[in-house]
């Protein structure tokens, strides 16, 4: 009988770790949804390869030497002087291939997470996306066309992002605002992780995600709203902030082998592209505010790694690079990452390649001012994106 009671204490000790764990998580701003953990390899793609191991058998692994930190004064305008952040399990095994096609949305599995609120209806096809509309002047955008992204806004939300302003590198930026940390009243947070989870899987995102949460307070809002005009100026908008108002920011990022996948058009800029998420939802107490999801992919993984280029190769490609780099122009680069972008590689098949981001800031000679820099290089070819 003792030893019976010491294993059931055992196993409560151990669920209410797991509970503070899970609410500590939370706190801070940020979920995994899947298989893995955030910042770990994931299990649905790395355990079954460590039984390979651990039974002795020559499993093709391709790991990737990769030191944490990197310092290099390349020449007197440009340097580096970065963490290198990327998931363990590349560093272990390597980069599992993966493939995957895009997931459209079923009208019958989005409608009804606005149904109760809105209560929508279609009132266009325009060929490429479905458009419907419902109450507080709800327009929801559902795509037919894979190159298409299912979007709503409403009323409600066009008075939210007057008071938070997500748009990185202008004057009106002010996210710094909101808490990561702080739990509304009126709304749990845990309630909010559970509807999320249930909105991503009415849209088919039901593999390993992370999510970044804001909490945005009304009180805050009420402060920070601004409400722009077409003739440059702006004023308080006309509205009355209440408790009601209280909701959620979260944005998405579907991950493949633990690594952010990001649409192959942001690499055509270099704003704030390792804290880029595909995916965003607002959500208050009772109704979603606004919703926006690019490409969702089926990813499949096979059963053998991609031959990465060891990360001298990517050094001395990114040398090169700079070697192009106009006299008048200085670089420093303090952020080295990986991310995954899906290409096509033929009909409806797209290719997860790993790509190499060197993320910092740059000046020009006789500027007082700095903006940020990226390089991005695909770690399978070299070359530069």
């Amino acid at each position: 009988m003792k030893t019976q009671k010491r294993s059931t204490d055992i196993v409560i000790l151990i669920i209410i770790i797991a509970g503070i764990f899970v609410c500590i998580g939370s706190s801070l701003g940020w979920l995994y949804l899947g298989s893995g953990r955030a910042g770990e390899p994931s299990p649905s793609v790395f355990s079954n390869h460590q039984e390979e191991v651990d039974s002795g058998s020559n499993f093709d692994f391709r790991p990737i030497e990769v030191p944490k930190l990197w310092e290099e004064v390349i020449d007197e305008r440009n340097s580096i002087s970065a963490e290198i952040n990327i998931p363990d399990g590349i560093r272990e095994y390597g980069f599992l291939k993966a493939s995957g096609n895009i997931i459209l949305p079923q009208e019958d599995d989005v409608l009804p997470l606005f149904e109760d609120y809105y209560k929508p209806y279609k009132v266009k096809e325009h060929g490429y996306m479905t458009e419907y509309t419902g109450e507080d002047n709800l327009h929801l955008f559902l795509p037919v066309d894979e190159n298409e992204n299912t979007s709503s806004t409403s009323n409600s939300a066009d008075y939210i992002f007057m008071a938070f302003r997500d748009n990185y590198g202008t004057e009106y930026y002010n996210i710094d605002k909101y808490s990561k940390e702080q739990e509304l009243n009126n709304f749990p947070i845990e309630r909010c992780n559970e509807k999320i989870k249930k909105i991503c899987d009415s849209l088919n995102l039901t593999e390993d995600i992370i999510l970044t949460h804001y909490t945005l307070d009304y009180r805050i809002m009420q402060e920070e709203a601004i409400e722009l005009h077409i003739d440059g100026t702006d004023t308080k908008p006309d509205y009355a902030w209440t408790e009601e108002d209280n909701c959620y920011c979260y944005y998405i990022s579907q991950t493949c082998n633990n690594i952010p996948l990001i649409p192959a058009y942001m690499l055509q800029q270099s704003e704030n592209i390792l804290n880029y998420n595909p995916h965003m939802v607002v959500l208050s107490r009772e109704r979603i505010i606004r919703m926006f999801f690019a490409a969702i992919y089926d990813i499949h993984y096979e059963d053998t790694y991609e031959e990465l280029l060891s990360f001298s190769d990517i050094m001395k490609k990114y040398r090169k690079i700079i070697d192009l780099v106009p006299k008048e122009k200085s670089t420093n680069v303090n952020k080295i990452e990986l991310r995954v972008v899906a290409v096509r590689e033929n009909g409806k098949v797209f290719r997860m390649v790993p790509v190499w981001v060197f993320y910092g800031s740059t000046s020009y000679e006789g500027m007082e001012y700095t903006d940020s820099y990226a390089v991005f290089i695909d770690g399978l070819t070299g070359e530069e994106l």
